[in-house]
C-alpha cells in the first residue's frame, strides 16, 4: 500500500474533474513518475473511448 493511503485506491480516468488546490483538506500521497506515466496513458484512453467513432479512426491514423 502506498504511503499516506489507509486504503487501496484507484484513479477513475473516465470521472475526471478539475479543482483548486484551496478545496484540499490534506495531501495524500505523491505519485512518482511511472504511476503518473499510467495515469496518463489511461486519462488517454478514456478520451478515445469518449470520441465518436469517426474521430477515433482519424486519431489512430496520425499515430
Amino acid at each position: 500500500m502506498r504511503k499516506g493511503l489507509r486504503q487501496d485506491s484507484m484513479v477513475m480516468t473516465e470521472q475526471r474533474k478539475t479543482i483548486s488546490k484551496t478545496q484540499l483538506l490534506e495531501h495524500r500521497c505523491t505519485l512518482d513518475k511511472s504511476e503518473m506515466k499510467a495515469v496518463k496513458r489511461a486519462c488517454s484512453a478514456s478520451e478515445c473511448d469518449d470520441a465518436d467513432p469517426k474521430q477515433r479512426r482519424s486519431r489512430s491514423k496520425h499515430r
